[in-house]
């Protein structure tokens, strides 16, 4: 598995790159085929960052993220 910096996850936000990343407790997924990403951005949780704190106030449990691939881990 590759490592990827804050900087090269921060490029993958449907934006500056086709990919849409984001990471959580230190791996990153691909969320590119998610509706709920699909401008980059679900409700105010920008892609290409690192949501871990985020999750903690998600009406959802982590496992949601189950059904992505992860592409790597976060240095």
């Amino acid at each position: 598995m590759t490592y990827y910096s804050p900087s090269e996850l921060s490029q993958r936000n449907g934006k500056l790159m086709q990919e849409i990343w984001i990471a959580y407790q230190g791996k990153i997924y691909d969320v590119s085929s998610s509706e709920l990403f699909k401008e980059g951005k679900h409700y105010e949780h920008e892609s290409g960052r690192d949501l871990t704190a985020e999750m903690i106030d998600a009406p959802h449990w982590d496992d949601v993220l189950n059904e992505f691939t992860v592409v790597g881990f976060l240095k």
